[in-house]
């Protein structure tokens, strides 16, 4: 058999050719593993083959070392130490060997193996010195480039993915090694020692924090590479010595004092004279810089509160404010064309004065506040620009009673602004104006009317302004209701409720997300009226539900599924539209329509392409609606009959065979929603039904494919699904006193808990330890300390130990607590 052909075959064009090549590679695995492996790494190390068919040969090496999946990792490499270890070193040796390979492409991959074989071995105890022995192989091959640059890039690939901590005599002598060789001559060794120096740095705490002429060292091969990219003019060495240099700030902050004026020096006169790209990543390190010092600002905050100590700010942003804030302003007011589908220096400037202003708060006011006065009167449209940008990025960190700055004035310039032919212009006031609704509302009352008619003119504008109206609306109204204001409003809401529903339906509305905006404005414009103010509800309820029985009607009618899918949107979204009104409507005006909301759910139910998510989440919407109401009227007949009817549908859909597996998971969490939400009462009426279909589901999942990661996915949500559904039982019926009705059913809640014993817990995902867990205690709180005779308790023990060991804190605070109920 030509495992060549086979490989280039499987990349061809042709899907019958390619197909057909996959379908004898599996075979060949399956029939053979060992001799597959030893087949693929030869083609990997033969110089000879074809580029494309060596590349496949590995990446197919290490499909059958790792996975995503952390079950089948695990499973993978026990696999491959159960193989001989003369046959695994014969593998690594010819990996070793690829190394030498003139073509860079294969060195990659013949190292990205290899690490995942060391890695394998790490962990189970083997190939304990595999790093350093690597490492210790490159003085021994000086002028061998292609060896050194693989060795290091695996090294680089370990570093990356080892969890386990170094001993310190190897974090020496890589961190020396590495060091020395990023000083090479040869681009593809500097860069391969960067990417190991950068995933060796948090092994290297000890040594960097402790050790001066570490530090000095490490700091000077970086300000170097920083500083020379305009002689060596490669950006991937400049990008990843940045990448470095924003790690070291993050992992080794207290010690970067002895830098940082020379770290400014460096990246100013990038940010002023260096091209796009490296001015970017100067800028970038001064925004991750400050995101450092606002998260031990916070941290520090929070330890105030305990009285604890911790890593204390040295405030390297205040200390270059000026000089830093001056050289972004230049560099986003002197804007150059941009194509605004890549990131540019000025939008990167305009992030980082955010960043700054989060630090600096009330004080960045004094760096900007004649620069706003003097450019947003310009006639000059980029500093214009500029200075409404500026103003915008400032707001939400600077208080009312110290901006200074003259809000009412500069917002009413805006409005005359807003008709400016350039969309970018009209898109950064249509910005800016939200931001001053969102932040600083109450600076402008006097004006709010003209504002808010201004902005719902301009709904009909591009995407992304109308966008930013939708925002504004949704901060004025919110303002108006927190303040209880409404009588200040011109505009009747229910106005605004049209045109906001007349933008959601414009045809360009999946652009800059304004379908989702516009929902959510209208969402929030409802939730602001206030409750007594039922004949506007009244209103607002049969425009909306006059809306949503339209896309009932032509979901019917249509043939076409782009436009099904839309109007599958659209209904999700009226639906939240009406669970907003459901929960504002008093008794009365909900029994109004309640036969009118169910029928038309009904519907959304009988619907044969159920298996859509935004059907699905319709139903999970429906479902809370129900449990809202029976809470409210617990006895209320037609909602009892309205429930029976959507527990045989929901049951219908999940036993159909026309509907995706992978949505049926999200159909039964609905069944856990309306058990929770009705009384035990009414739960009887169906749980028979739910037991037979919970125990049927989980007898079913031994049909799924264990080999399919997928597949694996698929079983857990169901598993998970199931679990869920059977605490939702107990706790309805513990907390309703009437758990003696499902007494029954325990042999069967308990069965399923003791499937999970039979296998090994590594195979056991976190989230159903969780959910087992979860059960068990509400079984044991539900029917008392005599159900844990029923359940394998070792097994329970040992999930408890698991959570307390690996869980957060919750599931440790809650394993704790099933210890208690035991003992």
């Amino acid at each position: 058999m030509n495992i060549t052909n086979l490989l280039i075959e499987a990349q061809n064009s042709n899907y019958q050719i390619r197909n057909q090549a996959e379908l004898k590679l599996t075979e060949l695995k399956e029939q053979d593993p060992l001799l597959f492996i030893n087949l693929l790494s030869n083609e990997l190390q033969n110089e000879e083959k074809p580029t494309e068919s060596r590349q496949l040969s590995g990446l197919l090496l290490k499909s059958m070392l790792v996975s995503k999946d952390k079950k089948q990792r695990i499973l993978l490499g026990n696999e491959w130490i159960s193989y001989s270890e003369k046959f695994r070193q014969e593998i690594k040796s010819s990996l070793y060997q690829t190394f030498n390979s003139s073509i860079r492409i294969i060195r990659h991959t013949s190292a990205l193996v290899l690490a995942e074989i060391i890695l394998i071995e790490l962990y189970r105890g083997y190939s304990q010195d595999a790093i350093v022995n690597f490492v210790d192989e490159i003085p021994k091959n000086i002028g061998n480039d292609f060896l050194i640059e693989s060795i290091l890039k695996c090294v680089g690939f370990i570093l990356e993915d080892i969890e386990d901590p170094l001993k310190q005599n190897e974090s020496e002598v890589l961190f020396q090694v590495i060091l020395k060789q990023s000083q090479s001559e040869n681009i593809e060794i500097k860069k391969s020692s960067l990417f190991a120096l950068y995933h060796l740095l948090e092994f290297i705490d000890e040594m960097i924090s402790n050790e001066e002429q570490y530090q000095k060292d490490l700091f000077n091969i970086i300000l170097n590479e920083i500083q020379n990219q305009n002689q060596n003019q490669n950006e991937e060495i400049y990008s990843l010595s940045f990448e470095i240099l924003v790690k070291i700030s993050y992992l080794y902050y207290d010690i970067l004092g002895k830098y940082i004026d020379q770290i400014f020096k460096i990246t100013s006169l990038i940010i002023q004279k260096g091209n796009d790209n490296i001015c970017i990543k100067s800028i970038e390190f001064w925004s991750s810089l400050s995101a450092k010092e606002k998260e031990i600002e916070e941290l520090d905050f929070m330890d105030n509160e305990s009285n604890q100590s911790n890593q204390q700010s040295q405030n390297f942003i205040r200390k270059f404010s000026n000089d830093l804030i001056s050289i972004l302003l230049e560099k986003i007011e002197n804007e150059e064309d941009i194509d605004y589908y890549e990131l540019s220096p000025t939008e990167v400037s305009i992030l980082c004065l955010s960043e700054i202003g989060e630090i600096m708060k009330d004080d960045i006011l004094q760096h900007i506040t004649d620069f706003i006065e003097r450019n947003i009167s310009s006639n000059n449209s980029k500093q214009q620009k500029s200075a409404i940008t500026v103003f915008g990025t400032i707001l939400e960190n600077v208080s009312t009673e110290k901006i200074g700055l003259d809000i009412p004035s500069i917002t009413s310039l805006l409005q005359q602004m807003f008709s400016d032919p350039n969309d970018k212009i009209r898109e950064s006031i249509s910005w800016t104006i939200s931001r001053i609704c969102q932040y600083h509302c109450s600076t402008i009352i006097s004006i709010i009317n003209s504002v808010l008619n201004q902005v719902i003119q301009h709904l009909d504008d591009i995407p992304s302004v109308s966008a930013n109206c939708c925002w504004s609306i949704s901060f004025i109204l919110i303002f108006i209701g927190n303040e209880n204001q409404f009588d200040l409003l011109d505009v009747n809401i229910s106005e605004i409720i049209e045109k906001l529903l007349l933008t959601i339906q414009r045809q360009d509305v999946e652009e800059s997300n304004l379908k989702q905006i516009g929902f959510q404005s209208i969402i929030i414009s409802i939730s602001q009226i206030p409750n007594q103010d039922q004949d506007l509800f009244n209103n607002i309820f049969i425009f909306i539900i006059e809306h949503f029985e339209k896309t009932l009607l032509v979901l019917k009618k249509s043939k076409f599924s782009d436009i099904k899918q839309d109007l599958y949107e659209y209904q999700t979204g009226f639906i939240e539209i009406l669970q907003g009104l459901i929960e504002k409507f008093d008794k009365n005006t909900l029994l109004n329509y309640l036969e009118r909301i169910m029928n038309d759910f009904f519907v959304c139910l009988e619907d044969e392409r159920s298996s859509h998510s935004e059907i699905l989440l319709s139903i999970s919407l429906l479902i809370n609606f129900i449990g809202d109401l029976y809470r409210e009227y617990p006895d209320y007949e037609s909602i009892i009959q309205s429930t029976n009817e959507i527990i045989d549908n929901i049951i219908k859909i999940v036993k159909s065979n026309d509907i995706e597996m992978t949505k049926k998971p999200i159909i039964l969490g609905c069944l856990a929603d309306i058990i929770i939400g009705v009384n035990s009462s009414v739960s009887y009426n169906f749980i028979e039904d739910i037991m037979i279909l919970l125990d049927d589901l989980f007898k079913t999942q031994t049909n799924f494919n264990d080999d399919n990661e997928n597949d694996e996915i698929l079983i857990t949500s169901f598993q998970k699904s199931i679990l869920d559904i059977y605490t939702s039982i107990c706790q309805r019926f513990s907390s309703d006193g009437t758990e003696k009705l499902i007494i029954k059913f325990i042999p069967q809640i308990t069965n399923t808990i003791n499937q999970y014993s039979k296998i090994s817990l590594y195979e056991i995902e976190e989230e159903i330890i969780e959910s087992i867990i979860g059960l068990f205690g509400d079984l044991i709180q539900c029917f008392g300390i005599e159900t844990k005779s029923e359940i394998d308790l070792e097994f329970i023990i040992k999930l408890l130990d698991e959570m307390i060991k690996n869980g957060t804190q919750e599931n440790k605070d809650l394993a704790q607590w099933i210890y208690r109920l035991i003992k």
